[in-house]
């Protein structure tokens, strides 16, 4: 088959488009034919090695699958049947994910980081990780689905409890993430602030958002408290991190919540302990989500609620300018490849 692997770390030209032996699957397993596999920053910070991973070079990047099902050993989907991968590996066993909390799980793992993944013609999945569809939407469109539906969900709405009349800032609000989290909140009915890196961008997100701003020119939070009458934002999603982290907190309300389940820019950043208990803020940190986090998200994009924002879709062999067009933050929602 081919398939897009890396040998060693480092930029866009280590990821080399070549022919690779077709998966093997064990019992309890499938064969997936690829119909398209997106992007995401995890992909870049592992090829750079920023984030390291246990599985061996050559590597195969992708954590957000759907294809057909090629063949199973033990399962009973039909033969050529549209499938989601739900990218979450986990042992089935633990207090964890008998309490419905899998991605908390002890032994978590993620296919397409700690497994190879989907820039391939076809990849390997259990059988219980695969979300039967009836697609409502063009079937490649689903592969922008699962990271960052099912984190933006557990974040805004399982872990962060988001409510009707509330105020939001979403940062990156171009991001795959972002452009999820700004209409999920819209619809849960909060005000919404999101920022964005370039006027381009700025006229899509005015589509979703409430207010617009520049996270590289604007002074975030001296304008939000404008825009709130000085009160500040209930909530913040901060996924960029360091160079933000500050920022986040200084645009928080009294008794206001800062979710994070990422650190783009770094994973450092200072609290001013007294600032934090006398404003009586809460952080929350989250990683992933669940399956039912997953399947709730995906009922909205089939009720035409969420449909996924597509930036472009690149062939397979192109897998390098789509890293650099991820990396040079030229896009507004998620990038995907086809085989």
């Amino acid at each position: 088959m081919k398939a897009v692997v890396y040998y060693e770390h480092g930029g866009p030209e280590k990821l080399v488009y070549e022919d690779r032996p077709e998966p093997t699957i064990k019992k309890g397993e499938a064969l997936i034919k690829v119909e398209a596999c997106a992007l995401n920053r995890l992909d870049i910070l592992t090829r750079k090695g920023v984030i390291k991973t246990t599985a061996p070079l050559p590597h195969i990047l992708g954590c957000d699958i759907v294809g057909y099902v090629e063949k199973q050993d033990g399962g009973d989907l039909p033969i050529g049947s549209p499938v989601l991968v739900h990218p979450y590996l986990t042992c089935g066993r633990c207090i964890h994910c008998l309490s419905g909390n899998e991605n908390c799980c002890i032994s978590l793992k993620l296919i397409g980081f700690h497994t190879d993944g989907g820039y391939a013609e076809y990849v390997n999945a259990p059988l219980t990780n695969l979300i039967p569809l009836n697609p409502k939407i063009p079937l490649e469109e689903y592969a922008a689905i699962p990271i960052d539906y099912t984190t933006v969900w557990h974040a805004l709405i399982t872990r962060g409890g988001l409510k009707v009349g509330e105020t939001i800032l979403i940062w990156a609000g171009g991001s795959g993430a972002g452009t999820v989290a700004t209409r999920l909140a819209k619809i849960v009915g909060a005000t919404v602030f999101t920022t964005v890196g370039s006027g381009e961008k700025a006229k899509k997100a005015q589509l979703f958002a409430d207010h617009v701003l520049n996270h590289y020119t604007d002074d975030v939070p001296s304008l939000v408290k404008e825009a709130t009458g000085g009160r500040g934002v209930d909530v913040v999603l901060d996924y960029v991190g360091s160079a933000t982290w500050r920022r986040s907190l200084e645009c928080l309300a009294v008794g206001g919540r800062m979710i994070t389940f990422g650190g783009l820019s770094g994973y450092t950043g200072e609290i001013d302990i007294r600032a934090f208990y006398t404003k009586h803020l809460t952080l929350i940190g989250t990683y992933g989500g669940t399956r039912v986090d997953l399947l709730k998200a995906l009922a909205f994009v089939e009720k035409g609620l969420l449909r996924p924002i597509i930036d472009s879709i690149y062939p397979l062999k192109e897998a390098r300018s789509a890293h650099v067009k991820m990396e040079e933050n030229r896009h507004f929602g998620k990038i995907l490849l086809k085989p």
